[in-house]
């Protein structure tokens, strides 16, 4: 769109460029013709009409020329235009998808973020295991000889109940 809105941006400017001169062309010859014109009604004379057929024919070419020029350059302004509508849109277009580039930026790096604060509990909690899994093997230790003094008491407080 770019390329195609710097073509017809180029081609307005050589469309209004060539409009200027055959304005510019007009303008020039214009005087020339109004003078012409007063001398003819002026002496009515035959000479003097012929002298400014010459000037009249190139005024009628200028405008002859002026038509397609100015026909050519609203087409391109309509073109510009046109494809500037859809710049504009193309560009709101932009716009959002860069909003949700970013939000999608931002959601990725808050889920980084949870991930990390997850590892570190992860690790945490497997530390707190490990050190669990050393003091219940301590204690574990420590309980064997006592289930078996728990048992031998138990035993002897059973052999001395009445039967």
């Amino acid at each position: 769109l770019d390329a195609v809105f710097i073509k017809l941006k180029g081609e307005l400017a050589a469309v209004e460029k060539i409009n200027q001169l055959t304005k510019a062309e007009e303008a020039r010859i214009a005087p020339l013709v109004d003078a012409q014109k007063r001398i003819i009604t002026d002496n009515e004379g035959e000479g003097v009409a012929v002298k400014s057929e010459p000037v009249q024919a190139l005024i009628v070419a200028a405008k002859a020329a002026l038509g397609p020029l100015e026909a050519q350059l609203t087409e391109v302004r309509t073109k510009l235009a046109t494809d500037t509508k859809i710049v504009g849109a193309k560009e709101v277009e932009v716009a959002k998808a860069e909003a949700d580039v970013a939000n999608a930026k931002k959601t990725r790096l808050d889920a980084q973020k949870t991930i990390e604060i997850s590892m570190k509990e992860i690790a945490d909690k497997t530390k707190a295991i490990a050190e669990g899994k050393v003091e219940l093997s301590k204690m574990e230790r420590q309980i064997t000889p006592q289930r078996d003094t728990v048992k031998k008491l138990s035993d002897q407080y059973f052999a001395l109940l009445p039967k």
